[in-house]
């Protein structure tokens, strides 16, 4: 961008940010529509049996969620983290601070009256969750049972057979769910066909692939019960995998992707000179600013030290030689400009992600471009960016040098 000194000064953008931050009141579920009661066995042998729709839960508390970190980090259960979506904090608001109990699960008979009860650390959830937990304790008359088999003349003697309890297995079809980075994972149950029991995992934060974690059966002694069932194994090992993990050099960046980043910033510079040499245009007197030629010299890579810890973790900068011409200069004259991305990870098949859009221009208001200053016998002209790429690497990487290791590559 250019200012003539001699001439009236000219702000190409003022920025105002407003930061409209609501009230915010918090958003009401209630938990008795997830909640279902079923009655199985005889009458006078009957069971209750209380099904809680989890997945719905995790579904409708996504969409309204609102986490405050700050609250959250009090629970020293709970490791904060990257990377962890509003289904995953849902799903954990279901297994930290929601519980249902009932007065009796067993020996229920037609007739009999169950009382249900919640137990949820409803003040924590609104503070830490901004969900307002509805729920009301309820009771339920059974009804349904079948009538039991009149007892054979052996069994009225005394002669008893008991039915052996069916050994199952409780991690049958059980598939946990990793979230995160390589080296920072979280681990969660995604799913699992025995919704009365409950999973622990160790460890279930800070993972990364290749690490085993250990999934225990938390609790579900009284479904098992209910069900006839026996647990055949109580604890099981799984291998954390499919994390993604933050580069470190230029060569992780799939070709494509890289293609794409380098050109979104180049189309950014493009349209800046052009917006720039329109505004000039419209002074009159054959004023004009041109972008001569832009080419991509070199790339940085920074990420985080091992034991540091910040955001982002990383960033990718890209520097650029550009060559410019304007009506105050006599001849084409150079500097160096950046852009810059950051938190770019690959997957371990080679997959990556970009937001193109996410990135920062030395041209921007958060920016670290110097503003340099051509001086030419028609005054004094302005860009934002470096006269020379060492100016570049002190501003860009070195300053960064006591939390950040970087890789290079040069392109001249």
């Amino acid at each position: 961008m250019k200012i003539i000194k001699n001439s009236a000064i000219f702000l190409t953008t003022c920025l105002f940010f407003f930061v409209l931050a609501g009230c915010g009141s918090s958003k009401t579920i209630n938990l008795n529509d997830y909640v279902s009661v079923t009655y199985s066995g005889d009458n006078g042998n009957g069971h209750a049996n209380i099904d809680f729709d989890v997945s719905q839960f995790t579904e409708d508390c996504s969409k309204i969620i609102k986490v405050n970190k700050s609250a959250l980090s009090q629970n020293e259960d709970f490791t904060l983290m990257d990377g962890l979506s509003n289904a995953d904090y849902a799903e954990f608001v279901y297994y930290e601070y929601i519980d249902i109990d009932a007065s009796s699960y067993t020996d229920l008979s037609n007739g009999d009256t169950v009382e249900y009860k919640w137990d949820c650390n409803d003040d924590f959830v609104k503070k830490a969750f901004g969900l307002k937990l509805k729920h009301s304790d309820f009771s339920e008359k059974v009804e349904g049972l079948g009538e039991s088999i009149a007892p054979s003349e052996d069994e009225e003697s005394g002669s008893t057979e008991t039915l052996a309890a069916t050994e199952v297995d409780p991690f049958d079809k059980l598939v946990l769910k990793y979230d995160g980075i390589d080296g920072s994972g979280s681990a969660s149950i995604e799913s699992s066909q025995y919704n009365g029991v409950k999973y622990s995992i160790q460890p279930d934060s800070g993972l990364s692939n290749g690490e085993e974690v250990i999934v225990t059966v938390d609790s579900g002694d009284t479904f098992f019960a209910n069900n006839n069932m026996t647990p055949s194994v109580t604890e099981k090992k799984y291998k954390v995998e499919g994390l993604p993990h933050y580069i470190r050099e230029v060569s992780e960046v799939p070709a494509e992707i890289f293609e794409a980043m380098d050109k979104q910033l180049q189309d950014n510079l493009t349209a800046e000179f052009s917006a720039w040499d329109l505004q000039a245009s419209r002074m009159g007197n054959g004023k004009y600013e041109k972008l001569v030629s832009m080419d991509l010299v070199a790339n940085y890579v920074l990420t985080l030290k091992d034991g540091m810890t910040g955001n982002p973790y990383n960033y990718i900068y890209f520097i650029y030689k550009i060559t410019a011409n304007n009506d105050a200069a006599p001849n084409d004259f150079e500097y160096y400009w950046y852009g810059e991305y950051s938190n770019i990870s690959v997957l371990d098949n080679g997959q990556c992600t970009v937001d193109l859009d996410k990135y920062i221009t030395a041209n921007s208001l958060a920016g670290a471009g110097n503003m340099i200053s051509f001086e030419e016998h028609n005054g004094h002209y302005y860009y934002q960016g470096f006269k020379d790429l060492d100016s570049a690497y002190e501003k860009l990487v070195a300053s960064k040098g006591d939390k950040y290791d970087y890789t290079e590559e040069f392109r001249e």
